[in-house]
Order: C-alpha cells, then structure tokens, then sequence
C-alpha cells in the first residue's frame, strides 16, 4: 500500500512540474511575440507620418441582427474613420469573416463606415479575411498594398504582426 502512495505522490509532482513547464511555455511565448513586434507599432496619433496606401480593419463579430457592430469592432471602426478623416490613407480595407448566407461582417463594416461619411468608393472589403493572417497576407497579396495602418486592439497588433 505504502507503494501505491509513493506511485500517487510521484504522478502528483510530475504532473505539476508539466503544468509549470506549459504555463512557462506560453509566457515565454508571449514575450517572444510582444518583444519583437512592440517596435513596429505606432499611436493613432503618429499614424499620419506613415504615408500610409490604406487603413486596414481586421474584423470582429457582429451582433445577430446583422446589422450591428459589436463594441469592439466598434472601436475598430471608429478609430479607422477618424484616421480616414485625418488624411492617414486615402483608402479604407474592411476585412473580416463573410463565411456564411446570414454573417457579413464586412457588410456590417462598410455600411457603418459608409453612415458615418466616409464615401463608398473609398472602401474596399476583403470577405475572406476570417484569420488575421488572412487579412494580413490578403491586403499583401490579393489588394496589393505595401504600406497599412492597421487598426485593431493594441493585445492584437502584437500577434497579428507577428504573423
């Protein structure tokens, strides 16, 4: 009986040095990201230094009735159309996730865009942006554009440039 206990107590430690090891892991990892990224992220307020070919909004989700931004898209949305009005770019990318008949975030995104006076022809949507290594390789690759502003939540510029 004396054995089974040891055998307990030896599982018990070894499972906890691994649940160490990961939480290690994953912070490490953090640091990695954060710490070689921080330097390519600038304020809203440097962003007219740029010279920027477009705005880029990743997308977020949008609430059930289909028409309405969630409040951190919201955010997004807000921050990129005074960035618009400022003269950072000329041009504003909504990328986000359209994967289904009945979710259009890009339409969300546009039509909010478009209701707080920024002109239709001066939107592109990006439909199939439903990662933000989408997004990103997307605006590279399909939109052509080789200097974006990208407007997202600070905790999320870190990860997507990372990408």
């Amino acid at each position: 009986m004396r054995g089974f206990f040891r055998l307990i107590g030896r599982l018990v430690r070894l499972a906890i040095t691994l649940a160490v090891l990961v939480a290690l892991l994953c912070v490490g990892m953090n640091l990695v990201v954060t710490l070689t990224t921080a330097g390519d992220i600038v304020s809203s307020e440097k962003a007219d230094a740029f010279d920027a070919d477009c705005i880029l909004v990743l997308g977020c989700s949008v609430y059930a009735d289909g028409k309405t931004p969630s409040p951190m898209l919201k955010d997004r949305l807000d921050t990129a159309i005074r960035l618009y009005k400022e003269g950072v770019a000329p041009k504003i990318l909504m990328s986000g996730d359209h994967s289904g008949q009945y979710y259009n975030e890009v339409k969300v995104m546009k039509n909010y865009a478009i209701d707080k006076g920024v002109p239709s022809e001066d939107i592109f949507c990006d439909h199939y942006g439903v990662t933000t290594y989408d997004s990103f390789k997307r605006a590279k690759d399909v939109f052509v554009l080789e200097r974006v502003v990208v407007v997202t939540q600070k905790y999320h510029l870190y990860r997507g440039l990372f990408d």
